[in-house]
This record gives C-alpha cells, sequence and structure tokens, in this order.
C-alpha cells in the first residue's frame, strides 16, 4: 500500500447514531485508485437500484485524493459523491482549501454516510474518535454562519463541509 493511502474509511450511521471505522482492502485499494475510483466503487456495491436519492437508503461519500495532506502542493482536493437527488443518477462535486488534507490527517481515505438521522446533527471528528452531535443551533444558518459558530465551539483550527438553508430545505440541487 502506498504510504499516503490509509486503508480505511469512517461509516457513519446517521439511523443508528453509531459510527466503525473500516479497512479497504488492499486490492480494492489498488483496482479503484483515489477518492473518485473508491467512491464510485463502494456507492456501486452498497446503492440498491431504484433508492430514493434522498431516502435513507442512499449513502453520501466524502472522499479525497491520493495526495491530499501530503506536501505535493495544490492536491488536497476533496469530493462528495452520491446518487443524485435532482438527476437519479451518479453524482459527484469537487472542492478544494484544506478540508481533504483533515480528512487524511484524521486518517481516512473516505467517509461513508448512510441512513438518516431523526433530528439534525453533525459529525465531529478528533483523532480515531467521532461523534455525532446535535446540530439544532447551526438550523437556519448559512455556511459562513455555521463554519464560524463550529469554530467558535471546537476550536479556529476546526475545519468543515456545512450545508446551509436549501439543503436543510431538501432542494435537489443544494451543494455542501
Amino acid at each position: 500500500m502506498a504510504a499516503t493511502v490509509a486503508g480505511r474509511f469512517l461509516r457513519v450511521d446517521l439511523s443508528r447514531g453509531v459510527s466503525q471505522i473500516e479497512t479497504v482492502p488492499e486490492d480494492i485499494i489498488r483496482d479503484f485508485v483515489g477518492g473518485r475510483g473508491l467512491g464510485i466503487r463502494y456507492l456501486y456495491k452498497e446503492l440498491e437500484p431504484g433508492i430514493d436519492a434522498l431516502g435513507p437508503e442512499n449513502k453520501l461519500i466524502i472522499s479525497i485524493g491520493p495526495l491530499a495532506g501530503t506536501m505535493a502542493q495544490g492536491f488536497s482536493r476533496w469530493m462528495v459523491q452520491t446518487k443524485s437527488p435532482l438527476t437519479d443518477g451518479y453524482t459527484r462535486s469537487v472542492a478544494g482549501a484544506d478540508f481533504g488534507a483533515w480528512i487524511r490527517f484524521a486518517g481516512f481515505d473516505f467517509i461513508l454516510i448512510e441512513g438518516k438521522a431523526e433530528r439534525p446533527v453533525y459529525i465531529y471528528l478528533e483523532g480515531d474518535r467521532c461523534q455525532i452531535r446535535d446540530a439544532d443551533f447551526l438550523w437556519g444558518k448559512n455556511t459562513q454562519e455555521t463554519q464560524e459558530i463550529l469554530q467558535g465551539v471546537h476550536g479556529r483550527l476546526t475545519r468543515s463541509a456545512c450545508i446551509g438553508p436549501a439543503g436543510e430545505n431538501l432542494v435537489r440541487f443544494a451543494v455542501i
């Protein structure tokens, strides 16, 4: 396994309120290189045809490339992959900044989120520890306000990927 691959991912089940660290088999890492490949592979294997993209059966994968969090400059991209609520097909959205590097620093190749929480929640990672926390106090805020509030709660080095009111209201083309 390459040094830039963690060989593990975090599975977060919002319906049950639990998370677990799982190993990515070496053959999958070899055959499905990087965040895009791993995300497509896990979605293909775990999603049943015909599921509702906004239902609890869908999965959301936040993945990074093999060079995220390394000394290679400009490679800290991260992406979100899922079944699209707009088209009902595969979709991905790619973003920059240092969020991808922080996923690598936490020791993961990707985070797989599944299920549906009964109320607004957010996922808080600190090392290997994952907590699913109440997010009622963030509901209705725009993304900048949410990020500022989370930095106030968890410290200025906190990095976050969040939704705003469009996502909260299930707008089919809302973004993270």
